[in-house]
């Protein structure tokens, strides 16, 4: 996909994917632990200790919160200085010999792990749990650099106020990308008069910053994890640092040098294929209504013709918003909920009740959706500064132009068209490719644990399997679930507690049998 700025408006990045991913670290070294003791001042590099984010409950472990100070360019370690939020739960074990578990944070890129909010940090202890704590080794959770708590957050604060009005509002899709269009090159001109080098916040700064967060913590090695996207900043550290990596677990991983071009029209389709064949996902369906690809089709010209209004409620504000759903807002309110399992379980009232002019069922697909497109703490434009350094120049424009003819045609592949010519943002950021190896294929002999779900067609399961060869100590789980496995599978979180606990075990003994 095209990583326009908060493409948002068609960039689909699982909204609360960060509830399903979560995983840090512990030092290895023999003899007593300690905290990081030294508190650095604001414009130092190192770790500072601060007030916790979140009110912690009686019951967790014992919580620590950080700011992380790092050079913008690592490069030139005596100019700016920015700041990423670290987490540590620490195990009760009294010498610490276990290496620690690093959650290299959301998706996206520009995802956020909610470390501000309380439910979202106890989804993450109840699922890392017997990867980490219970396992006597500590657990850090970080907020990559420009997202999240992170100093600077690359919001644009521009987009979502003006996103809020245009949603009340019957835009077409080639109008509101235009208006979107203003709002971030205001929001580039901001950060840049502040002096924000948006050429910095990619893949290998990131892989950067966990070295340096390393070294401060006085920690011999990590075990990783990363989801989604961030399981690319787990590739990259890899690649740079192998020493400091004593395991990885990738769950739902996102390819470094698989890009957009890469099966561009399976890639495309399958979030369409999914939908068009839910019965097949879906546990409750008995018999599918028929015609469901032309109905959708239908469904969509129908609502750009007379659009209906829903109020829908506003995570971010908890205020109510009504939303003019026309035919785009309602294609990309199914795509950006494939993330999930349980739209393939209500398609089908979702579509009969909105031939019949209600939409009660679509209510909540829609909230998630809006919570995406309006989250103020996701690192868009961070996210274009990734596609612009490491994407851009390595993907091939040339053979997707000459596949989209092959897409269905309607919305498909207006859609598509329109993401291949729309600005991308990258000369007004200023952002330079990346050096060739930002699209190098991943070798390692780092023992890893590939967590897969068979019905993701965000990352697809046949492009795991295309890569295992360059990880020369894999495994590979499948399960039924989709995008984000941990969190949504209990076996899965207890496979995974496995191979922390013995990275040297056989694929067959991967399994939930506990003896």
């Amino acid at each position: 996909m095209i990583n326009l700025p908060k493409a948002k408006l068609f960039i689909i990045v699982v909204i609360f994917l960060l509830l399903l991913a979560a995983l840090l670290a512990s030092r290895m070294g023999y003899g007593f632990r300690s905290s990081p003791e030294k508190s650095y001042p604001e414009y130092s590099t190192g770790l500072e200790r601060v007030s916790c984010w979140f009110k912690a409950d009686f019951n967790w472990p014992k919580s620590e919160c950080y700011y992380m100070h790092v050079p913008e360019d690592h490069s030139h370690p005596e100019g700016r200085t920015i700041s990423f939020p670290v987490l540590i739960f620490r195990s009760n074990a009294l010498v610490q010999k276990k290496s620690p578990l690093l959650h290299l944070g959301g998706g996206g890129p520009g995802g956020p792990m909610y470390l501000d909010f309380k439910f979202s940090v106890q989804t993450h202890l109840d699922y890392l749990n017997d990867m980490s704590i219970r396992q006597g080794r500590d657990l850090y959770i970080i907020d990559p650099r420009g997202t999240g708590l992170s100093r600077p957050l690359l919001s644009c604060d521009s987009y979502v106020k003006n996103e809020r009005q245009r949603l009340t509002k019957n835009l077409a899709i080639r109008e509101e990308l235009a208006l979107a269009d203003q709002d971030y090159f205001d929001c580039i001109k901001r950060f840049q008069a502040a002096d924000i080098d948006l050429s910095q916040y990619n893949t290998l700064a990131v892989a950067h910053d966990v070295e340096a967060l390393r070294k401060a913590a006085n920690i011999e090695r990590w075990v990783l994890f990363g989801v989604s996207y961030s399981a690319t900043y787990a590739q990259f550290i890899a690649a740079e640092y192998p020493s400091s990596i004593e395991s990885m677990i990738l769950d739902s991983i996102k390819f470094i040098n698989l890009k957009m071009h890469h099966n561009f029209i399976d890639q495309t389709m399958a979030s369409y294929h999914a939908m068009f064949s839910y019965c097949d996902i879906s546990p409750n369906c008995k018999r599918p209504i028929n015609n469901i690809e032309q109905r959708i089709d239908k469904l969509y010209r129908a609502l750009n013709k007379k659009p209906v209004v829903v109020p829908a409620l506003d995570y971010n504000s908890s205020q109510t918003i009504n939303v003019v759903l026309n035919g785009g807002r309602f294609v990309n309110t199914l795509l950006n909920n494939v993330y999930g399992l349980s739209l393939f379980s209500d398609l089908p009232k979702i579509i009969t009740e909105l031939e019949a002019g209600e939409h009660l069922t679509i209510v909540p697909y829609l909230e998630n959706y809006i919570a995406y497109l309006l989250d103020t703490t996701y690192g868009d434009v961070s996210s274009a500064a990734h596609y612009c350094f490491e994407d851009k120049a390595y993907t091939d424009f040339d053979i997707i132009r000459s596949k989209i003819p092959l897409l269905p045609e309607g919305h498909i592949r207006d859609q598509a068209e329109l993401f291949l010519d729309w600005p991308d943002y990258c000369a007004a950021m200023q952002v330079e490719p990346g050096p060739v190896k930002m699209a190098a294929k991943t070798q390692t002999d780092i023992p890893t644990l590939f967590l897969h779900g068979e019905f993701d067609t965000v990352t697809r399961l046949a492009d795991v399997k295309s890569q295992l060869n360059g990880f020369n100590n894999a495994r590979l789980k499948i399960y039924p679930s989709s995008h984000a496995v941990l969190g949504s599978d209990e076996c899965a979180e207890f496979v995974a507690a496995k191979f922390v606990a013995n990275y040297r075990i056989k694929q067959g003994e991967l399994t939930c049998q506990r003896r």
